[in-house]
């Protein structure tokens, strides 16, 4: 089966970097490719999508609101979010709205590729950078231990 993806950047070159990548993947058919969630949301509407790859700053509506927005219409839909931002904070609240995992734009393509399926397969995905990032406590824990 082949899983129905879009790509969403605001960068015409990301988009087609990751489309290229990813057209050798048997199991993976980009349909469409967006530089806004507006139009995703118009196109998810009408079309049938198994995974939608995000970049988290876009134009109009961002990717965190656009995620939450779609898995409560849409909850079976895939969705990984795609950034060069790595803020803790940013991450917790996509996953928190819905996200099925977080890649930072610099992790190789084996990473990513490797992401993708375990998503599909319902795993919740980061990659290992924003692992380190997530594993780390917060500033505010070690500030209460210091008592």
């Amino acid at each position: 089966m082949k899983h129905k993806t879009v790509i969403v950047d605001d960068h015409p070159i990301v988009i087609s970097g990751i489309a290229g990548l990813l057209s050798d993947l048997d199991n993976i058919e980009i349909v469409e490719k967006f530089e806004s969630g507006i139009a995703l949301l118009d196109y998810i509407e009408d079309n049938n999508v198994d995974l939608i790859l995000m970049d988290i700053f876009l134009p109009v509506i961002n990717g965190v609101d656009l995620c939450k927005t779609i898995k409560q219409k849409y909850p079976k839909i895939v969705i990984i979010g795609m950034s060069s931002q790595s803020e803790r904070s940013l991450v917790m609240q996509f996953i928190q709205n819905g996200g099925n995992g977080y890649i930072l734009k610099n992790a190789s393509f084996d990473e990513f590729k490797e992401c993708i399926y375990k998503a599909i397969d319902g795993e919740i995905v980061f990659s290992e950078e924003v692992k380190t990032i997530i594993s780390q406590p917060l500033s505010e824990d070690l500030e209460r231990i210091r008592v």
